[in-house]
């Protein structure tokens, strides 16, 4: 299938797979519903209350298990992670659940050496917040952690943030060959295009696993 260029921006693996940050907002598993020309009840203006935290208390994990749950104190975020693969037209899928995150499952777990991406919605069909309306709220030095199936826990520390516009490069964002465990979050930023049903930008939240 060709992809409209106007659409994305790619960036390559080490798995060799493209990846489309700029996607449409409605996946093709999605049932097509107009967006009401309406404003979001969030802004990127809006004073978010940051919660009191401390270094977590880091326990090696064994990564032998699939990722369950997406755990940012600071924003009380504490949510169910889906699965999720390629979309029909390449690009990384979203979570069916705005309240969910998804794991790229073709990618590697995180935790282990690499970069393992997670995403999530800004907002939903109607406007209303969801589980990454307030990520930009993120500062360096912050905690994520990753619980997978069998209830161990992975820590990372934010190290970035970079909102990506359609004529930037995306390599850095599903890949790397340093050696160090990476974690992406990724979301939605900028003004919504009602024609072609997507944001103008993205948000990606770079960290790396604390040892």
């Amino acid at each position: 299938m060709k992809i409209p260029l106007e659409w994305c921006v790619l960036g390559v693996s080490t798995f060799g797979i493209a990846f489309i940050l700029f996607a449409p907002f409605f996946t093709p598993s999605t049932p097509f519903t107009p967006r009401p020309v309406i404003e979001p009840v969030w802004s990127p203006t809006t004073q978010v209350k940051r919660l009191f935290t401390s270094k977590p208390v880091i326990i090696p994990a064994i990564l032998d298990a699939a990722p369950n749950r997406l755990l940012i104190q600071v924003l009380g975020i504490d949510a169910p992670i889906e699965q999720v693969g390629l979309t029909m037209e390449g690009a990384m899928d979203t979570p069916q659940n705005p309240e969910d995150a998804a794991w790229f499952r073709d990618g590697i777990l995180p935790g282990q050496i690499g970069t393992a991406a997670i995403d999530g919605h800004l907002d939903w069909i109607h406007g209303e917040p969801a589980l990454f309306t307030h990520l930009s709220a993120l500062h360096k030095g912050d905690y994520i952690q990753v619980r997978d199936e069998n209830g161990h826990v992975t820590t990372f520390v934010v190290t970035s943030l970079h909102t990506y516009n359609k004529s930037e490069s995306t390599m850095g964002v599903f890949s790397s060959n340093d050696g160090i465990s990476h974690l992406n979050l990724i979301t939605c930023e900028g003004t919504w295009n009602a024609k072609l049903q997507t944001y103008t930008d993205r948000l990606v939240v770079f960290s790396d696993r604390v040892h």
